[in-house]
Parts: structure tokens; sequence; C-alpha cells
């Protein structure tokens, strides 16, 4: 019978000690460290256009973290490259861009024309408008455009080339009508002129829900 040499039986027997006494001491550790609060855990990241960079700041405010874009093309890219979580539009997707997952998240409009324009807010009264929104409404929510430049029809689309359409964000079509944009003199885009639309990546929406919680209040 081969008889083990009583060195290398203390060496084993040391290991063996050696191994117990790690696990006694991480298995104490796991049972007495806290857990960390569901606040401290990374929180998704939002990125808009300056246009909205007013919901950003209700973020912030929430300890949420934000990125400011110049663009909404740039918004997007950012959340195409999964670098941003979130992405706060006022407008739909374009053709050739990524079919996200989306919510609207407020009031507004979306102004269309057969070509990309800009007009000022004072002089909207001087401008054809067509719209399938209730005529009242539009008429309050943007006080300088003339009752009598105002018609309410059903197609929008087939007055693209007689001035400008008034619709929501769920009936744009960027594949038939181009944006118009709306500035005050100061350079401020009139807010109702754009809807602020949510954009995501399915996966997230779970992480989502307290930052699109804020934004909705």
């Amino acid at each position: 019978m081969r008889r083990i040499n009583p060195n290398k039986k203390g060496i084993w027997i040391t290991l063996i000690a050696i191994i117990l006494l790690f696990s006694f001491i991480l298995a104490r550790q796991r049972a007495f460290s806290p857990r960390l609060p569901a606040e401290s855990y990374e929180k998704p990241v939002v990125a808009a256009c300056p246009t909205f960079y007013y919901l950003l700041e209700k973020l912030e405010e929430n300890g949420f973290s934000v990125l400011r874009t110049k663009s909404t093309a740039e918004s997007f890219y950012l959340l195409e490259k999964e670098e941003v979580d979130a992405a706060i539009s006022g407008r739909a997707t374009s053709p050739g861009e990524p079919d996200f997952s989306f919510n609207v998240i407020g009031p507004g409009y979306s102004f269309l024309s057969s070509e990309e324009k800009v007009i000022m807010e004072n002089e909207m009264g001087f401008v054809d408008f067509f719209t399938d929104m209730e005529k009242e409404i539009i008429l309050n929510d943007f006080p300088f455009i003339s009752e009598n430049n105002l018609r309410q029809i059903n197609d929008v689309y087939d007055y693209l080339e007689e001035g400008v359409i008034i619709t929501s964000v769920l009936n744009t079509d960027y594949s038939r009508g181009r944006v118009v944009h709306v500035f005050r003199e100061n350079g401020e885009r009139v807010r109702l002129s754009r809807t602020p639309v949510f954009y995501y990546q399915e996966k997230e929406k779970e992480r989502l829900r307290p930052a699109l919680s804020i934004i909705e209040e």
C-alpha cells in the first residue's frame, strides 16, 4: 500500500482549510452587504433637439442623464446606434429612418407643405392654411392665423400645393409632404407647431417608464 507523504498531506489540509475559510467570508459578505436602492441603478439617457430642451430639464431635475443634440436627425442617429436610450422629437420619422417605438407625449401639430420652408409667427396671417383638425382649436392655439385664411377639409394632402397644411403627428407622412418650420422673431420655434414624441428601442421600454411618466406630467 502506497503511503502519503506527511508533508504533502499537511499542504493539502492547509489548502482545504484556506478554501473553506474564503468561502465562509464571501458568504457572510453577501449576507450583510446592503442592496443598492433602485435609484442608484444606471438610469437611461434621453436625447432631444433644442425645441425640447425644456423637457430634458425636467428629466435632469429628477436625476436622469440627458444629451442635448443640435437636431432630430442627430438624436435619431444616436438612438439607432444605441448611444442613447430614447429621443424626444418634434416630428415623425422620415422615409429611410429607423422605425422606432414611440409615445406621443404632448399637444401639438405637424405643419407641412409641398416643399420645406420657414414661416414667422407674425406672418401666419398672410398664409393659406388647410387642416383636418377642429378649426376653432387651431385658431385658439395659433392666434396669428387669420380665420379667413384657414380652411377645414378632409384630406389635407390634396392641398400641399395650395399652402400649408396642419395635421396630427399620427397623420404625418413625410413621403408626401415636407416640414414647415414656424419661428418667433426671437428665433424660438413656436412650440405647438411641433408635437413632442418620445422614441425608443422596444427592448428599453420598461426602463424608460419612469422617464416617460415624468415628461407626461
